[in-house]
């Protein structure tokens, strides 16, 4: 009888344990992820990207549109970067401008930066995600 005790104690004990006598962990943790439509204002000029962000890597490609105040056409744009520790930098490109550096964090559904370079210092801009 002590055996039979002692062999259903020892199923019980196996069958816990996830199969393989180690006990199941946590479900793991989903990497954050730039990709997606992004959309903000840039002092006076509306920025839409379209991010892909591989997450084995942390690269970040994109297109997008920039609308300048006045009425002018929206230029196309591309992002080239990173992403790091919650932080996203890019590389923003239109024909005809400078580059521009943006540097900023992400919150899931928003990044919070600045933009330099094409005429911007530190200009603030919030991107959100749609």
């Amino acid at each position: 009888m002590k055996r039979l005790v002692y062999v259903l104690l020892a199923a019980v004990v196996v069958s816990t344990c996830g199969g393989d006598g180690e006990p199941a962990g946590p479900a793991p943790v989903p990497k954050p992820n730039v990709s997606g439509q992004w959309a903000g204002m840039l002092e006076t000029s509306h920025l839409n990207l379209v991010l892909n962000h591989d997450t084995l890597s942390n690269r970040i490609e994109g297109s997008g549109t920039l609308k300048l105040a006045g009425g002018a056409a929206a230029e196309a744009v591309t992002a080239t970067g990173n992403f790091a520790s919650n932080t996203v930098s890019l590389t923003i490109r239109a024909e005809g401008f400078q580059p521009m550096n943006f540097i900023g964090a992400f919150l899931t559904t928003q990044l919070f930066g600045n933009i330099n370079g094409s005429g911007y210092v530190n200009a603030p801009v919030t991107l959100v995600k749609g």
